[in-house]
């Protein structure tokens, strides 16, 4: 007679479940359990499967010749004949520095993937919810390479004869998350969310994106900041080493917010510039990092303050990421989607 204390295994019903997988919360009993890896290791090749055309994808040397904006170009070239191919060539230099920054971003993005992948793999560290974040990854990134969202083509008009067209390359609204962290720190909701624990200690955490080029916008909410107490926001050279206190270098570049709003000069981390933007707990603030002109902006929307950092690449050199340091005992700051 079967004991009614004992769970049955999800699968096959016959057996105790007596092993839990962490990814569906399934119990199943050894032979179920067994079968059920091998049936993930399946579906973690069709990730690598998808991860490997992406990357063949992004290594063709001819993709950028062949992207559809160059055919608007050349139509447009095609009606003003030969008295526009000055401009045409300036605007297909233009697209292709456009596209090739986009690339670089995306062979960062998907290098992130490829140690991920790997490190499961070797680890056999991965569950379901891995893999459906891994292929989603993919998806977006292959969407940005076939068709990037934040390239278009506009046309100028003009009182001459003919209209010249501009490439526009708008501000990205960055699909960021928290990843690395240093210290007493840890980071919830995926990435979306970094908490302090109860020491009131320096933790770094830092954006699992690099950037190099182009003009990114991340919004953020202080949910926690412990009353007299401070947060840094900011940038880092993604080539300095993680340590609990990283705005003790100069290759931090960014605003200690909460206590007296002081702003990180760019030139040494003792040269303080008084900056009131009276960031208090449960504001929303943006950050905007400007890798094209070099510099950084922090933007209350609260008080409709902002504040603009150059940065020296020559101490702060690209690839950047997103960098907090937090201080107080439980504070809380969360990355908004838009």
């Amino acid at each position: 007679m079967p004991n009614p204390s004992k769970i049955p295994c999800r699968k096959c019903v016959k057996n105790t479940g007596i092993l839990t997988c962490e990814g569906c919360s399934n119990k199943l009993c050894g032979k179920c359990f067994n079968e059920h890896r091998q049936e993930l290791s399946k579906e973690l090749d069709n990730v690598v499967y998808e991860h490997d055309t992406l990357k063949q994808q992004l290594e063709t040397t001819n993709q950028l010749s062949s992207h559809p904006l160059f055919k608007q170009i050349d139509q447009w070239q095609k009606d003003a004949i030969d008295k526009i191919n000055t401009l045409a060539e300036h605007s297909r230099n233009a697209v292709e520095k456009v596209l090739n920054d986009n690339k670089v971003e995306l062979i960062n993005r998907v290098q992130t993937i490829t140690d991920e992948l790997r490190k499961g793999r070797n680890d056999e560290d991965y569950v379901e919810t891995d893999l459906e974040e891994w292929l989603e990854q993919l998806k977006q990134l292959q969407q940005q390479l076939v068709k990037p969202s934040n390239i278009s083509l506009i046309e100028e008009k003009q009182t001459s004869w003919i209209n010249k067209i501009n490439i526009i390359n708008s501000n990205r609204k960055t699909s960021e998350k928290l990843e690395k962290t240093c210290g007493d720190v840890s980071t919830e909701e995926n990435g979306q969310v970094a908490v302090h624990g109860s020491s009131a200690t320096h933790a770094e955490i830092r954006g699992a994106n690099m950037y190099s080029t182009g003009n990114i916008q991340i919004k953020m909410k202080i949910e926690k900041l412990f009353i007299n107490d401070w947060m840094f926001v900011g940038i880092v050279s993604s080539s300095l080493p993680m340590k609990s206190s990283p705005i003790n270098s100069t290759s931090a570049f960014g605003w200690i917010i909460g206590k007296n709003n002081f702003c990180v000069n760019n030139k040494k981390i003792n040269s303080f510039g008084v900056w009131d933007a009276d960031i208090q707990e449960n504001d929303i603030i943006e950050l905007h990092i400007n890798c094209d002109k070099k510099k950084v902006q922090l933007s209350n929307y609260h008080t409709n303050k902002r504040d603009e950092i150059y940065v020296d690449i020559s101490i702060c050199p690209f690839p950047w990421q997103l960098h907090f340091n937090i201080h107080g005992s439980g504070d809380r700051v969360r990355l908004l989607k838009e």
